[in-house]
Parts: C-alpha cells; sequence; structure tokens
C-alpha cells in the first residue's frame, strides 16, 4: 500500500488533483481522504465524482 501526503493552496487546485485522479483511476483502487475539520475532503470527493461523469447527486 502507497501512503502520499499532498497539500494544496486551495480548493481549485484540489479540484485538479480530483480530475486527473479520477481520469486515472481504475476499478477497486482505493483512495483514502484524511484531515482535519475543513481541509478539503468533501471538496476533493465531489470534484472526482463529477469528473467520473455522476454529478452533484
Amino acid at each position: 500500500m502507497k501512503h502520499l501526503e499532498i497539500y494544496l493552496r486551495d480548493e481549485a487546485a484540489t479540484g485538479r488533483l480530483a480530475a486527473s485522479l479520477a481520469a486515472r483511476a481504475e476499478a477497486r483502487d482505493v483512495i483514502a481522504l484524511a484531515g482535519p475539520l475543513g481541509s478539503g475532503k468533501t471538496s476533493f470527493a465531489r470534484a472526482f465524482i463529477r469528473a467520473l461523469g455522476c454529478g452533484d447527486q
């Protein structure tokens, strides 16, 4: 298992990273998000889902 820590400047950077990872994600990949309240986990998840074409549901 790989561990990677990334610190991003703002929500736009978070969205770009999420879209980039979504384009490379494969079935059965696991992406774990950890961080304190307000660190961008939900923003990342929403951008990731949007990039997969699932929209905000």
